[in-house]
């Protein structure tokens, strides 16, 4: 492939670039490319195998001072690196830019991994995996193991990152998010509520919650590793029993599932009868890639994805309301927006967006323009 207009760099050059490192660790750097040929993916590679998948476009404000003829700002990239396996040891590392018409290589070190990073005390726990985990490919029971769990029916291997269960179709890199320390998705009371009323709950897309919502009767099902993260899944079905969850709450996340329609019939699955359910998801919210963002959701279209639920409640709440969503996308346009007239014209509408546009719109227009919306329901008996 042609690479003569491809301009790269690693934030710390390989002469020195991590010479030991502890696990997880960060890789990051800037690409630059013709926008006819823009990178697919940027991968991390481990003795040969991929261990990371860098989250990329991400604003590079110095690159863009050096490179300003060039679609450089949102050139950069980041990735955690999982290698915990590889403690003591020394690795080959390799990071590659991968096109449509073939790669580059990016860099490439030999890494001495010594010790881990963030490795946390787990959290008081009112349930055991035992009692809660099926094989996603058949449903059969678990056996828990030293390296992990095995189905006793089809014999499905499941592998332990840090003592939880990480569930693959095969071949998936999952991403390590053990170094993020800002908390995520906070509960609302209407959460706290459902949580403190109800038996095992069960929080879908949990990320990574404050201290004080590490309630123990609680599982934290993610798609990415937090430090506190109870199970990781990226299989269809989600691995859990039948009828085992007495509530399901899931803030933020139906927006960032490809197929949220066998999602919610999965949470219909291990609900128990009478048992509630609980989503808030986006609605008029700008994009917001967490590593991807698919669907957002109407009122009209929330109640027909939960429709074999029986509906309690749907509709807007406060931290739902249309100033909230209409900052957002003024502040993802002045991102995206050149100095001149229309970013000085932005700027000043966003200062005054607040609490009092929404008291100015009618019922309708707020269910029109809200930033999201939220569906609560019972699974019928």
């Amino acid at each position: 492939m042609k690479t003569d207009d491809v301009i790269f760099a690693m934030d710390q050059p390989s002469t020195r670039w991590f010479a030991r490192a502890r696990s997880p660790f960060i890789a990051a750097g800037w690409i630059i490319t013709d926008p006819q040929n823009p990178v697919k993916r940027i991968e991390v590679k481990v003795n040969g195998d991929i261990r990371a998948l860098a989250s990329t476009g991400l604003r590079r404000q110095d690159v863009a001072a050096v490179y300003p003829d060039r679609d450089s700002l949102w050139s950069g990239f980041a990735t955690e690196v999982f290698v915990d396996d590889f403690n003591d040891s020394k690795v080959n590392l390799d990071v590659n830019a991968v096109f449509e018409d073939g790669e580059i290589s990016i860099d490439r070190m030999q890494v001495k991994i010594r010790g881990l990073e963030r490795v946390v005390s787990p959290r008081p726990r009112s349930w055991h995996y035992a009692d809660v985990l099926a094989c996603p490919v058949c449903s059969g029971r678990l056996d828990e193991t030293d390296s992990g769990f095995r189905c006793r029916g089809c014999q499905q291997q499941t592998q332990k990152r840090r003592g939880i269960p990480v569930f693959t179709n095969g071949g998936e890199v999952i991403s390590s998010h053990l170094l993020v320390t800002n908390p995520t998705n906070a509960n609302a009371q209407d959460h706290t509520t459902i949580i403190e009323s109800n038996g095992l709950v069960l929080d879908l897309g949990a990320g990574n919650p404050r201290e004080s919502e590490h309630h123990p009767n609680v599982v934290f099902h993610e798609f990415m590793h937090y430090a506190h993260t109870d199970v990781v899944s990226v299989c269809d079905r989600l691995p859990y029993r039948d009828n085992v969850f007495d509530a399901v709450i899931s803030k933020a996340a139906f927006e960032h599932l490809a197929r949220p329609w066998d999602v919610a019939d999965e949470l219909y699955r291990v609900l128990k009868p009478g048992g509630l359910v609980r989503v808030d998801t986006a609605f008029m919210y700008p994009l917001h890639s967490d590593p991807y963002h698919f669907f957002n959701m109407t009122l009209d279209g929330a109640r027909e994805m939960f429709k074999r639920f029986r509906t309690l409640r749907c509709g807007v709440m406060p931290y739902h309301l249309p100033s909230y969503g209409l900052r957002a996308q003024f502040t993802t346009m002045l991102e995206h927006m050149q100095p001149g007239d229309w970013h000085q014209r932005i700027t000043e509408w966003l200062e005054l967006v607040d609490g009092t546009l929404d008291s100015a719109l009618d019922a309708r227009g707020i269910d029109a323009l809200a930033a999201g919306v939220f569906f609560e329901g019972t699974k019928p008996s």
